[in-house]
């Protein structure tokens, strides 16, 4: 009876599970075929706009929940909502607020908290008409949910260590020449180990010379989640240091844009193929080794550097060199 009895609630269990599984994958799928469509029937403007609502709610809720959330708001939300997000897309940024699916289908959440529309948001900031809807905000930008799939190393879901800023919390403009998106990064701060980071310490050098806000993020996350405390302020502080001292002569001699993302990038890089493990108080002695290396990985990106390595072009009268990437 014992043996019936545990064969029974395991055919049960099994069965339970596999539905659940099958549940999931019809969402899954059949949220991204009603996505996709909606879609493509937006202009650029509004895909833009709807692809940034959309990776925010996902980011939020997770993947699962994320997309129905979209799904109800897709049926419900007119484009032109899209349009008025777009026209105030600076002033949010510089508020360091972010728009997400509001979970009822009717508009959307400010940092996961203030329910609104795009007319009614565009209004208030844009034309001071109704209320001031961004003075309700008092949370800074949410986490990421543990089931959104960003950041994935490993197979691992990483959960975001950002917090944004506060709305109205910066003493300044946000300067014309910034990334969309670099302004609200600079007044955030990160989480590495228990220890906070504001991220503006490190310097305006760093944030003037991000091309990407989504790509300098990624990497800041990366960072937090993988290394310790000293380590992350170690390359923090270096990537200030390379891009004062360095960056000047690199770009006089490759004649190209440097990014402090491909900069990070490359100390993180170096750092942990030939320092992992080893204390802090060891890499911090090699410091003038790890500029000199990628100073050495810049310059080696420049076809005319060194006229003994080029090869001759079999099928032109020009030379080229292979650089390690």
């Amino acid at each position: 009876m014992d043996v019936l009895q545990l064969s029974a609630s395991l055919v049960l269990l099994t069965h339970s599970v596999y539905n659940f599984k099958l549940a999931s994958t019809i969402i899954n799928e059949t949220s991204n075929a009603n996505i996709a469509d909606y879609r493509r029937n937006l202009s650029n403007r509004q895909r833009r706009t709807f692809d940034k609502a959309a990776k925010e709610t996902v980011r939020m809720k997770g993947s699962t929940r994320g997309k129905l959330d979209i799904i109800r708001n897709v049926n419900e939300i007119s484009p032109q909502e899209f349009n008025d997000l777009f026209k105030i897309n600076k002033n949010l940024n510089q508020e360091g607020v972010r728009y997400s699916f509001a979970p009822d289908g009717k508009g959307f959440l400010l940092n996961g908290e203030v329910q609104t529309t795009g007319a009614e948001l565009r209004a208030s900031v844009q034309h001071n008409q109704g209320g001031n809807v961004l003075g309700k905000v008092s949370q800074p930008i949410p986490g990421s949910h543990a089931g959104s799939g960003r950041l994935q190393l490993g197979g691992v879901n990483q959960v975001s260590r950002l917090i944004g800023p506060l709305p109205t919390s910066h003493p300044r403009q946000e300067p014309s020449t910034y990334a969309a998106g670099v302004f609200a990064l600079e007044l955030s701060s990160v989480i590495v180990g228990g220890v906070v980071f504001v991220l503006e310490k490190y310097g305006r050098i760093i944030f003037e010379h991000v091309i990407n806000a989504e790509s300098f993020e990624s990497l800041i996350n990366t960072m937090a989640n993988q290394l310790d405390p000293e380590v992350f302020d170690y390359i923090m502080k270096l990537t200030r240091t390379f891009m004062d001292s360095m960056l000047e002569e690199l770009t006089s001699v490759l004649k190209f844009y440097i990014s402090t993302e491909s900069v990070l990038y490359r100390i993180l890089v170096y750092i942990v193929r030939n320092f992992a493990n080893i204390p802090f108080s060891v890499i911090a002695d090699h410091t003038g080794e790890i500029i000199a290396a990628v100073r050495a990985y810049f310059i080696s990106l420049n076809p005319n550097a060194f006229p003994g390595l080029l090869q001759r072009c079999p099928n032109c009268i020009g030379y080229f060199s292979i650089c390690p990437l």
